[in-house]
């Protein structure tokens, strides 16, 4: 178990996010919440990060003995995670969803970052990791209230995606949604994940984009109806092996 935080180190790093949360008030909503989330957890190769790979690690011993191979822990690029979501081009109603959220990185940088009317909804099965998400949306929920921050509404889930996704995506009319997938270690056939796959084309409504990082879905010739949108957006073009984007058609 890592070592107890100290109630010097808590208060400053709540008087940090209290500067970072400040800040943004007065600059661009990317470079705001860029500077928010980087203080409220660090970079991906801080000390921070690290200890958060450590309780990941620890939990999945604890649990699963190392049966689960595709329970391993990885931090997403913020920049890159930003350019990605950019390229979505989320409408103000739609909803952004993180299949493997973790401490709730992203998906509180998502709730930074745009409106989300459909709100933003992480999805983690390990209990240490989405108790520190709770415990860091709370935190900045409240700076961000104080000080007039604009935070989209989150909610998050400890499950396993098959179980909560379904629910996860319910609305009445249905809502199209951002999906991000961090798929280095998800169950895969090669490159594919055949059954991430079914489990969107079954609940996620026409127009959605599904972003995946390492490995892609099954596309339309193989019956989910998703199409392949590389880095510029376009259907058709070369994808490349390492970050793609599919809208649901």
């Amino acid at each position: 178990m890592p070592a107890p935080v100290s109630s010097r180190t808590v208060l400053l790093l709540i008087g940090a996010l209290d500067i970072a949360c400040a800040a943004m008030c007065g600059s661009t909503r990317l470079e705001g919440a860029k500077l928010v989330i980087s203080n409220l957890f660090g970079s991906e190769s801080s000390a921070r990060a690290f200890a958060r790979a450590d309780l990941s690690h620890n939990e999945v011993q604890r649990r699963y003995a190392s049966a689960r191979k595709d329970l391993q822990y990885g931090e997403f690029d913020l920049a890159a995670f930003f350019t990605l979501l950019d390229l979505a081009t989320p409408s103000p109603a739609d909803r952004f969803v993180d299949l493997g959220s973790g401490c709730g990185r992203l998906v509180l940088a998502a709730a930074l970052r745009y409106d989300w009317e459909g709100g933003c909804t992480g999805i983690e099965i390990l209990a240490d990791m989405h108790e520190l998400a709770m415990t860091s949306h709370a935190r900045l929920t409240e700076q961000a209230a104080e000080l007039g921050v604009p935070l989209a509404r989150c909610t998050l889930l400890h499950a396993s995606v098959d179980d909560a996704l379904p629910t996860a995506l319910r609305a009445d009319p249905p809502t199209s949604a951002v999906v991000f997938v961090y798929a280095t270690c998800w169950p895969s056939s090669g490159p594919y994940l055949s059954e991430l796959s079914a489990l969107l084309g079954d609940n996620l409504p026409a127009g959605s984009r599904v972003v995946t990082v390492d490995k892609r879905l099954v596309t339309a010739d193989d019956g989910i109806g998703a199409e392949t949108l590389p880095s510029g957006g376009r259907p058709g073009e070369d994808a490349g092996a390492f970050k793609l984007m599919h809208e649901l058609v």
